[in-house]
Formats: structure tokens, C-alpha cells, sequence
């Protein structure tokens, strides 16, 4: 209730903008809410804060000039540029996204304090960021103009990571895969193959905890049953069924969705 969250939560609203039209209409919102006095900041991103769903992506950042083969996993995160001064962060180096014109929104890139501990820049500023646009490997690049401070983007329950945010929805990252001649299913395994890394993950490290945890328990009684491996087996297995079927299901309809749509909107 009092730890700090590295941005002011204090009388923030959230809500849900369900459709593609009303997405459409962000900037006319965002005028109409600060017409009104009682409103401070207004700003769009592709989550709530807090939601443990912020989703991750393969990243390749520069290292001594050069950028590496092997991707490394970050959270990604797309707001516009009231977003910072809307949740009150600090911009510790560089600034935030420019309003004036479309530069940032498909060249620039802010990140957290951790991204650059993790990364050991001494100097972030003006680095190279670049990620896969389809499944043929096409990569699009992006240069860091800001480090702002760490925040917990996700729950209580979750330690800071590091933090990429690359100006618009991924909705919009869809459209332009699909325009360069990305297939569906293509775009479906992109998507899925990044949340199922991080489900075996924690599969591998939860299944051996709760083998230990119920065998120790069953100990306790005179007769009682073997923890056997079946039953964990059973469930991983139906976890990532399930985890698989509810990604791949709105992947689907990402790709499926018409792409001038997405590339439209400014969310």
C-alpha cells in the first residue's frame, strides 16, 4: 500500500478503449478529457500499468558499435508522448518522445535505469535497438533518445525488468509485417514463441518446487499416496495448452485483422 512505485498512482483512471474506431479517435479524446480543469495529463499506451500482461520481445541492442546476433528478451511497452509526463517519471537522461512530427514514433526508443544496468551502457544515449518485423528475419532499427527511472510496470509480485518502449501498438507492428508479406501463421509463431519461452521457464523452475512441497507434505501422514510425476506432467501439459489456445486465439485475430486498419490508428 506504501512501497513507491516509481510513478505518482495517485487519482490515475484507467480505462479500456475496446474498438479500432474508438482508437481512432484517441487525439480528439485526449483534447476533449483536457478541456475539462480537473484533468492534469492525458496519454494512451497498450496496457494498464499493474495487469502482469505487458508482453515481451527479442531484442538486439548495440554492443561497441556493433549489433549482436543473438537476440536478448525485454518488456515492451507502447505509450505516446504524454505517457511519461502523464504518470509523472523521470527522464534521468536524454528526453522524452518529441511531439513534433513523426521521428520518435518510428526511430526512437526510451528505456529504464535497468535495461541499462543490464546492458552495462555508459552512455545509452544515441544506441542502436532493433527487433524483427516477420518471420524472415527483417529487423527494423531504433535509437535511444531517453533512460527513464525504474517503475513497476507490473505488480508487486514481480521484481523490475528490463524495459523497451518502440511509439506505438503492436497492432500497428502486425500491419507492417503483414504489408511486408508476413503470412499469418508467421506472425501467430512470432507471437506465441516469446510467451511460450517464458511459460516452460517457469514450468521448469515451478513443477520441481511443487514435487518437493507435496512430498514433504504427504510425508507427514501414515498413509498417503507417491507425488508422482504424472500428475505435474498432467498439469504443465494442460497450463500450456490452455496458455497456447488464449495467445494464439487473439495472435489470430491480430493477423488476421486488416492492416490498414492497424496502421492507421494512432494507438
Amino acid at each position: 500500500m506504501h512501497a513507491n512505485m516509481g510513478f505518482n498512482r495517485d487519482q490515475v483512471l484507467t480505462f479500456h478503449l475496446p474498438s479500432v474506431e474508438s482508437r481512432n479517435h484517441v487525439a480528439a479524446m485526449k483534447q476533449q478529457l483536457l478541456q475539462n480543469r480537473l484533468i492534469q495529463g492525458v496519454s494512451a499506451a497498450s496496457n494498464p500499468i499493474g495487469g502482469n500482461d505487458i508482453g515481451t520481445n527479442g531484442f538486439y541492442f548495440e554492443v561497441d558499435v556493433k549489433m549482436p546476433s543473438a537476440s536478448m528478451m525485454a518488456q515492451n511497452f507502447f505509450v505516446d508522448e504524454d505517457f511519461v509526463k502523464t504518470m509523472e517519471l523521470k527522464v534521468l537522461q536524454g528526453r522524452n518522445f518529441s511531439v513534433q512530427g513523426e521521428g520518435d514514433r518510428y526511430n526512437g526508443v526510451l528505456i529504464n535505469e535497468t535495461l541499462v544496468k543490464k546492458l552495462n551502457w555508459k552512455d545509452p544515449l544515441g544506441k542502436r535497438v532493433e527487433f524483427n518485423i516477420d518471420n524472415k528475419g527483417t529487423k527494423v532499427s531504433r535509437v535511444v533518445v531517453g533512460v527513464v527511472n525504474d517503475f513497476h510496470i507490473y505488480s508487486m509480485q514481480h521484481k523490475i525488468a528490463p524495459l523497451a518502449f518502440t511509439a506505438a501498438q503492436r497492432k500497428k507492428e502486425i500491419g507492417v509485417r503483414k504489408v511486408l508479406g508476413a503470412s499469418v501463421w508467421g506472425i501467430v509463431r512470432l507471437l506465441s514463441l516469446d510467451f511460450l519461452k517464458l511459460l516452460v521457464a517457469a514450468v521448469l523452475v515451478a513443477v520441481p518446487l511443487a514435487w518437493w512441497y507435496m512430498d514433504k507434505w504427504l510425508m507427514q501422514f501414515a498413509y498417503h499416496i507417491d507425488a508422482g510425476p504424472g500428475v505435474f506432467v498432467l498439469t504443465a501439459a494442460m497450463v500450456t495448452i490452455i496458455a497456447l489456445l488464449t495467445v494464439s486465439y487473439h495472435a489470430i485475430r491480430s493477423a488476421l485483422a486488416n492492416p490498414a486498419q492497424s496502421l492507421r490508428s494512432p494507438d
